[in-house]
C-alpha cells in the first residue's frame, strides 16, 4: 500500500505487510527496500531526506540505523500532563499511574517529589490499564495484547531484551484484550483483573495471576 503522508513529488514510499518500506523515484524507476525491521509496537511516522525511517515507541522515538536496525532515543522534552487509566499506591512510597496512548507507566515518589515516565512496558500497542505493586515491583495488565509484565524500578531498564520489564504472559489466546476491570490484590495474595473480550465479540473474564509463580488462570 502507498504511504501518502511520506511521499513527495521526488519520492514515493510503499509499505508491504509487516514493516517493510520501499522507496521509488522517477529518476531510478525502481523499488529499493529501505527498512524491514520490526518496531514491536512502535509507529513509523516518517522518512528523512537521507531515507532513515523515524517513529514513536512509548516515551521514545526511533530512527533507523540500517535496513533492519534502529536506535531508540528519549523524546527530549518534558511530557505534558495526561489523564490516567489507574492510580495505585505501593509500600515503596510510590504512586503509580497508567496514562493513555503509549503503553507506559509513570511513578511519583511521595518522599522526594521525584517523578518518572517509563518507555513501553510490552511490545504490543495500547495502554496499561491496571497495575499492582508487589514487593517493590510493579505488575502490569495491558491492552491490546492482553499482556502481563513485571517491572523493577530499582533495576536498569531493558524492555527490548525482555529483562526489565519482563513479560509474564498473555490472555490474548483466550480472546481477551482490554483489562477494563483494572487489577487488584486479593486477601489470598493473588492478583485479580477484569477483562473485556476482543472487538466484534461479547464476553469477558476474571483473570487470576499468581505473583509468586506467574501462573495465569
Amino acid at each position: 500500500t502507498a504511504i501518502y503522508g511520506f511521499s513527495t513529488d521526488a519520492r514515493a514510499f510503499l509499505r508491504t505487510k509487516g514493516a517493510g518500506i520501499w522507496r521509488w523515484s522517477p529518476d531510478s524507476d525502481r523499488l529499493d527496500l529501505i527498512f524491514d525491521g520490526g518496531v514491536r509496537g512502535g509507529h513509523i511516522i516518517g522518512v528523512t531526506e537521507d531515507d532513515r525511517v523515524v517513529g514513536i515507541r512509548g516515551q521514545d522515538y526511533f530512527i533507523s540505523t540500517g535496513r533492519s536496525d534502529f536506535e531508540l532515543r528519549r523524546v527530549p522534552v518534558e511530557s505534558s500532563g495526561r489523564p490516567m487509566h489507574f492510580l495505585v499506591g505501593g509500600a515503596s512510597g510510590r504512586i503509580w499511574g497508567g496514562p493513555p496512548f503509549g503503553q507506559t507507566v509513570c511513578s511519583y515518589e511521595i518522599e522526594s517529589g521525584e517523578y518518572h515516565n517509563t518507555g513501553a512496558v510490552v511490545d504490543a500497542g495500547g495502554e496499561v490499564y491496571g497495575a499492582v505493586e508487589v514487593d517493590g515491583k510493579l505488575i502490569t495488565a495491558s491492552y491490546s495484547g492482553g499482556d502481563f509484565a513485571l517491572y523493577d524500578p530499582e533495576q536498569p531498564w531493558d524492555q527490548w531484551n525482555g529483562i526489565n520489564p519482563r513479560p509474564i504472559g498473555s490472555v490474548s489466546e483466550q480472546g481477551l484484550i482490554r483489562p477494563t476491570g483494572r487489577m487488584k490484590r486479593g486477601p489470598d495474595g493473588m492478583l485479580y483483573s477484569g477483562w473485556q473480550a476482543k472487538y466484534g465479540t461479547y464476553g469477558g473474564a476474571l483473570v487470576r495471576l499468581n505473583p509468586s509463580t506467574d501462573e495465569i488462570t
